[in-house]
């Protein structure tokens, strides 16, 4: 019996197959529902007493075909799909140091642009802080940003202030300028 994932897996590939590419919105949607589905399955995985990490699973090979065809599609990404998809791929242990380039290659273009809204702001320096690596190489991949943060204080919600403040103690980041405005 073929589970839900690998019939969605057999469906995209043959949509691109048939010439047709899944549009930046389509992949970070699936992407998005994919990270549940893992950790779902990992639980599953975990109650019956197997091994937690799910790499063969049906989810994880959705996964890995999503990564793929997302780092194709991501300079047509808008802010918001950037965020959920380093989130997402993050949280299916998909970030490799490619993807990370990548992403954050997109993330400097759309800041440039002013393109981020402030939310998407926060979620990206949100998904940096949480990197599983270095403080100081988080710290880097979050300082070209703190500009924007500034310039969107004023404008953050209780709730974006306070994701804002926890990535920031995160990753021990002391930013003269950032903390005056917070202040």
């Amino acid at each position: 019996l073929e589970s839900f994932a690998d019939q969605v897996l057999v469906a995209l590939v043959e949509v691109e197959r048939g010439g047709q590419h899944l549009e930046p919105t389509g992949l970070t949607s699936l992407l998005r529902s994919t990270t549940r589905l893992v950790a779902e399955e990992t639980l599953q995985a975990a109650a019956a007493g197997g091994n937690a990490i799910v790499e063969a699973s049906p989810g994880a090979r959705l996964g890995r075909w999503l990564r793929a065809r997302l780092l194709r599609e991501l300079p047509s990404c808008s802010p918001r799909q950037l965020a959920s998809a380093l989130l997402d791929l993050q949280a299916l242990g998909l970030l490799d140091d490619e993807a990370l380039l990548q992403i954050q290659r997109e993330v400097i273009r759309c800041s440039g642009a002013r393109a981020f809204r402030t939310r998407d702001l926060v979620a990206v320096l949100s998904g940096y802080a949480r990197l599983g690596r270095r403080a100081e190489e988080r710290r880097l991949l979050m300082e070209p940003l703190l500009p924007h943060a500034i310039t969107a204080l004023p404008t953050c919600s209780r709730e974006d202030l306070c994701a804002l403040l926890h990535s920031v103690a995160t990753v021990s980041l002391h930013h003269r300028a950032l903390l005056g405005a917070w202040a």
